[in-house]
């Protein structure tokens, strides 16, 4: 009967947690780009598998870096502070496990694009949704968002349409009261009459600050 309060506290504490949803600014190091390709990679006359036109082939410098602000979505319940940035390709920048304090995925403190991919436009953070290619040719453009909170259920959607396919990806990234889980829903469509191939890459990024961490 002595614990009795101490159990009637932890469980008040879990039915009045609530889901949070909020839009915030991060700061990130941003290292610079060469000019775009002017040459556009017309299907026609490009002969590799995934050619990018209408979309420019970014150029990688990588030589001076300047601190730009971009927004984020943050998801938040008494167990997991989860960050999205809708300005980089809808990339799961990072969750924190509020109980330790640790970071879950790689929250990458810069913004420096790796010749991956076929935009040479990847940059390596959290988890990235590459759709109909992977690297996905977005994974450092603005793509469209929404979010909500209500019942207990807080929501982040980021969501793109291919332009060279015109197949369209959907992410909607789910925490809910209670529960230290982040959900993960995709959504994949094709529009048209014609078969499509495709990739679907939820391609994670973890920091080796660890000895005996293991990836399974």
């Amino acid at each position: 009967l002595r614990h009795l309060p101490l159990i009637c506290a932890a469980a008040a504490g879990v039915l009045n947690a609530q889901v949070t949803v909020r839009e915030d600014k991060l700061s990130l190091s941003v290292w610079n780009e060469g000019a775009p390709d002017p040459n556009p990679q017309f299907s026609f006359f490009y002969k590799e598998d995934f050619p990018n036109y209408p979309y420019p082939v970014r150029t990688v410098a990588n030589k001076i870096s300047h601190t730009e602000q971009f927004r984020e979505v943050v998801l938040e319940n008494e167990y997991l502070s989860c960050r999205v940035l809708p300005d980089l390709g809808g990339h799961l920048h990072g969750c924190t496990d509020k109980i330790t304090g640790r970071e879950i995925f790689y929250a990458n403190p810069a913004v420096r694009h790796a010749g991956d991919g076929s935009r040479g436009s990847f940059i390596p953070m959290g988890i990235e949704s590459s759709f109909p290619i992977a690297h996905t040719r977005v994974s450092s453009s603005p793509v469209d968002f929404a979010w909500s909170s209500r019942d207990g259920v807080g929501k982040v959607i980021v969501e793109d349409t291919d332009r060279v396919s015109g197949m369209q990806w959907r992410v909607e990234f789910i925490l809910r009261r209670g529960v230290a889980v982040l959900e993960q829903r995709v959504t994949l469509h094709n529009g048209s009459t014609a078969r499509r191939g495709y990739q679907w890459w939820a391609n994670a990024g973890i920091e080796l600050d660890d000895p005996h961490l293991r990836f399974v």
